[in-house]
Formats: C-alpha cells, structure tokens, sequence
C-alpha cells in the first residue's frame, strides 16, 4: 500500500463528492425532473456553468485516481485499467464541451447521448478490470467494487428499453454507480495508504 499516492487520492475523492453536489444543486436549481430530464439537459439554464465544472471535475477525479494506482501492480489488467480510466477522465472534457456546443443546446432532449456513454462505458470496463486486484487488496474494497460492478450490468440490458419519458432517471442511476464507486474505492485506498503511512511512521 505504500505506492498509493494519498494526496491524489483525496483529489479524487473531494472531486467525486463535489461532482455530486454540484449535479444536484443545478437539478434542483432550475426546478427539473430527475426521471425525465436527461444530464444534457442541466448545460442551459441557470447555473449551466456548474454542470460543466462538475464533468471536468468527474474527469479530473478519474485521472487521479489513474495516477493515484500507478504504484500497484496487481494483475495484467490492471494496466488496462489506468488506461481506461485515463480516457475517460479526458473523455469527460469532452462530454462538457459537447453539452455546450450550439448543437447541443438546441436539443437539449436527445435520447442520443452518445459521447456520455463512450466514457461511461470505458469507466465500467475499468471497474471491471480493476476487480481482481482490489480483491486482492481489500476485501471490504472488493465486495463494494463487486456490488457496484454488478448493478453496472444488470443495467446495461435496460438501456434497450428506456424510453425519453426515463432517460434522465436511466442516465442518473448508471452515473450514480459511478459516482459512488469512485468515492469508495477512493476512500478504501486513502484508508489504507494512511495506514500504511502511519505504519511507516512508527517503525
């Protein structure tokens, strides 16, 4: 554990918990519904600006985390992983710069979010590749990855069936998986660096 690197850990936790806080107070500010309103829908209106700071701030989380793991080398996919999560974050840039564009705005209703699902995808083969070595780290890290990873795909197969009266309700479920899993594997790795700092520290 001593190859976690802690303050890029952190980072990526603060920008996680942020990411949400931000999601719910431009939702709420401009008095939407979560079911039917799509994530496109939050970059017109009040507080747009927040909408994009939050998918940048998601993206930068990822990248953290990436670099935060570098150390560690459990498995051959593991690698395969940091790259993933490394796209994604970069993906996320560009996520908020199409949510802003002219053309985006325009149809803010899309059911056709195709960019968020690039790198909402390439974040959940991560989850997956990554599950094995945080097993192997962490049991308690490893049920939560397992139970996170699990919901990721039973939700994959609804995504046929969503409608644009469920796209936002659809949309903010798989994002809230992700969410909640960068906050917790963040935290059980920053528990464990922490620890073995201490450790370190006394010997």
């Amino acid at each position: 554990m001593r190859k976690l690197r802690a303050p890029l850990l952190r980072f990526a936790l603060f920008s996680a918990i942020t990411t949400l806080i931000l999601h719910v107070v431009v939702l709420l500010g401009n008095g939407l519904d979560p079911i039917a309103t799509p994530i496109r829908r939050l970059s017109i209106g009040r507080w747009a600006e927040l909408q994009h700071v939050a998918l940048m701030l998601f993206g930068l989380a990822h990248i953290a985390l990436a670099i935060a793991i570098g150390g560690l080398r459990d498995g051959r996919l593991w690698p395969i992983a940091r790259v993933c999560l490394l796209l994604s974050g970069i993906g996320h840039f560009y996520v908020a710069a199409d949510f802003a564009s002219a053309a985006s705005l325009a149809q803010p209703n899309t059911i056709s979010n195709d960019p968020l699902w690039v790198v909402a995808s390439l974040t959940g083969l991560a989850m997956g590749m990554m599950q094995p070595g945080l097993s192997r780290l962490s049991l308690g890290v490893g049920l939560f990855g397992v139970v996170c990873l699990g919901i990721w795909l039973l939700l994959i197969p609804l995504n046929l069936l969503v409608t644009p009266a469920w796209l936002g309700g659809y949309e903010r479920l798989v994002g809230g998986v992700y969410v909640l899993w960068m906050i917790g594997v963040s935290t059980s790795l920053l528990g464990a660096a922490v620890r073995a700092q201490r450790y370190e520290s006394a010997h």
